[in-house]
């Protein structure tokens, strides 16, 4: 998780396409891929909105 230039400082479109990069390249249909990410400031609001956007979406990617 880039949290010191993607996440505080990105656009929610960048936030998306890197949480859908780390899960395409660390995930695996088998499971176990599981994400932390500290906030810290000055990561706006919307940047926190479009990080747990983007985990809902792409956490059942594995699944389909």
């Amino acid at each position: 998780m880039d949290r010191q230039k993607i996440i505080p400082f990105g656009t929610p479109g960048e936030i998306r396409d890197l949480i859908e990069e780390e899960t395409r390249k660390l995930g695996s249909p088998d499971g176990g891929l599981s994400f932390i990410c500290g906030i810290y400031p000055p990561t706006p609001p919307e940047n926190v909105d479009a990080l747990l956007s983007a985990f809902e979406e792409f956490q059942t990617y594995w699944w389909e």
